[in-house]
């Protein structure tokens, strides 16, 4: 094996201190075809060009094909480890020429390459591919397939999966000698895009770190859905609005103002430098002292964005801004904070122990089961338990009821404003449906029960204990519960919505 990875010249010339001189230029060639593992399916005597590729040089008439080795960025063929990577077709390469010995590539080009340069995002009914616009610094790792690995510019790895088979046909614009007229190309992020995992911290496009609870997110992996939008504001220097929970704009397509004056209207179209779009988490407010109990809580809520528009005073009158945008709104998998704060959704979330031995079901029509193969337990034998098991349901009141003396006391009953977690019987306790709708609040009027919305004064008065204790509310067919019909009573008292309620508490 003294000979591996010689060549000619090499044998030619043994003495290392003797190589001769390379030619003083480099030559391109494009990739005629590539012979990868599905070459070692085909018969015994064409497995040696596995790993080879026929290239044609393309400075010169009536140049014939060379076959030679891909050169990869590592490879260690004592122990089969590194960076490979298999090229394709058309490919553009760059070679630098030996003596008596085969070309070397060390690097590649895209065909037409000022195209994707200038046009690095999509360029459609093209044979040249698209890639994503990097900073400096960047480093990115891209199968034809679709799935990527990206080194961002805020320290992130993002790896991102995509469903190859929504692709579109391509047919190739490159004429003679082309063994790939045709292909299949995956259509590009956000299209294909199944899931994505991020580590480390993201940003929104203004630079606002993005958090999942009450700390910057740090982990998330999971799937979103992506939308385009369009929303009219009325004109004004500085606009704000709320996007649903869990949902952020990736990208600002166009700012226009439209100016109507009587039966007319003008359009101007903003430049990306005459406007800001600042982003604002908005979560479950909390104390701001690590030693209290309610130090930035985790809460059931999810989160929202509250977005302000900042565009330059024009003077005009009876005119409004409209706003396009892409955004995506996340549907589900696990995400971690910096606070080490876990949070877990989904449709439908079950937890399983092995073979299903034990396992806890959240469905998404408002159950949760818990069960255990053995038993089933919930609480402590400390503060108290109830355990299910095949011999029948049993109680146990703790250590704490055992200390008075009577360890066979009855199941307490908890009273009904302790249960519903309100600290003022008479201003009650507070629900919530989503961060779009007001705040509410169930209280007694009487012998009967009754909702209201909270104001902005009401809730700026409650402690950090009330805010962080919200109880998340569903919409019942039961009249004696909130119904649709009592909602929308209560939307015409036109109360802040729960989103500007917790962006106003600081």
């Amino acid at each position: 094996m003294s000979d591996i990875g010689d060549v000619l010249r090499d044998i030619d010339k043994p003495d290392v201190s003797d190589l001769g001189d390379y030619t003083k230029s480099i030559r391109f060639a494009r990739i005629l075809n590539v012979y990868d593992a599905s070459i070692l399916e085909a018969s015994a005597s064409a497995k040696n060009k596995y790993g080879k590729a026929d290239i044609l040089f393309l400075d010169g008439l009536g140049t014939v094909p060379v076959e030679i080795p891909i050169l990869t960025n590592w490879f260690s063929w004592t122990r089969g480890s590194g960076i490979m990577f298999m090229p394709e077709q058309n490919d553009i390469v760059a070679c630098l020429m030996q003596h008596n010995g085969y070309p070397i590539i060390i690097g590649f080009l895209p065909y037409k390459w000022d195209e994707t340069t200038e046009k690095p995002v999509k360029l459609r009914k093209t044979s040249v591919g698209y890639t994503k616009p990097l900073y400096k610094g960047e480093v990115l790792i891209k199968s034809s397939s679709g799935g990527n690995i990206l080194l961002n510019k805020s320290g992130s790895v993002e790896v991102s999966g995509v469903d190859s088979s929504i692709n579109e046909m391509v047919i190739s614009e490159i004429d003679g000698n082309n063994q790939e007229v045709m292909f299949n190309r995956t259509l590009d992020g956000n299209e294909a895009g199944v899931s994505k995992t991020v580590v480390g911290k993201r940003y929104l496009p203004d630079g606002t770190p993005k958090y999942v609870g009450n700390f910057p997110q740090i982990f998330e992996s999971g799937v979103s859905t992506h939308y385009t939008q369009s929303i009219e504001l009325p004109y004004a220097e500085s606009m704000s609005f709320n996007l649903q929970e869990d949902a952020e704009i990736t990208e600002v397509t166009s700012v226009e103002v439209v100016s109507r004056a009587g039966n007319t209207s003008k359009t101007y179209t903003l430049g990306e430098k005459q406007y800001s779009l600042v982003a604002e988490n908005i979560y479950t407010p909390g104390s701001s002292n690590d030693n209290e109990l309610y130090y930035k809580p985790a809460t059931i809520e999810k989160n929202s964005i509250k977005y302000t528009l900042i565009i330059p005073n024009k003077g005009f009158s009876n005119a409004t801004v409209k706003l396009t945008y892409e955004a995506k709104v996340f549907v589900g998998g696990v995400r971690v904070n910096s606070g080490g704060d876990l949070f877990l959704d989904g449709r439908n979330v079950i937890v399983r122990s092995a073979n299903e031995n034990a396992t806890l079901a959240l469905t998404d029509d408002g159950r949760a089961t818990l069960r255990g193969g053995g038993n089933t337990s919930i609480g402590n034998a400390y503060g108290g338990v109830l355990r299910c098991t095949q011999a029948g349901v049993m109680y146990s009141n703790g250590i704490g009821r055992d200390s008075m003396g009577d360890p066979d006391a009855p199941i307490t009953k908890m009273s009904l404003w302790s249960a519903l977690g309100a600290e003022d019987k008479e201003f009650g306790s507070l629900f919530y449906i989503s961060d779009n709708l007001p705040l509410f609040r169930l209280f007694k009027s009487g012998d009967v029960w009754d909702y209201k919305a909270v104001t902005d004064s009401e809730y700026a008065s409650l402690s950090t204990k009330s805010r962080a204790t919200v109880n998340k509310l569903t919409i019942s067919l039961c009249g004696f519960f909130l119904t649709k019909e009592k909602l929308a009573k209560l939307l015409l008292e036109d109360a802040t919505s729960y989103g500007d309620l917790k962006a106003g508490v600081k």
